[in-house]
């Protein structure tokens, strides 16, 4: 059993399945954050001083990253210490 049913079937049963979520969070989260900055640089940072655009990047990809970031230790909490070689961290 391979493709999307795999991963939803190994959901619903308990056992669960690689890190494609996180995976894909991360891919995605690149992605627009990449976009966003085109876009801003391209059409909306007319109006602001370098010190302003840079700022707006920054804080952006630090938002950026902290939801990706969210996004792993959600998975990983989900997973279990002991399941990713980590009975160091349970006790």
């Amino acid at each position: 059993m391979f493709g999307w049913r795999a991963i939803g079937h190994a959901s619903r049963h308990g056992s669960h399945g690689g890190p494609f979520a996180p995976i894909m969070a991360s891919i995605l989260g690149v992605i627009f954050w990449f976009v966003f900055i085109i876009v801003y640089t391209l059409d909306w940072s007319g109006r602001y001083g370098l010190f302003q655009n840079l700022v707006v990047a920054v804080s952006s990809l630090l938002v950026v990253g902290l939801l990706i970031g969210l996004t792993w230790v959600v998975w990983v909490f989900r997973r279990g210490w002991t399941k990713l070689g980590m009975d160091w961290c349970a006790d």
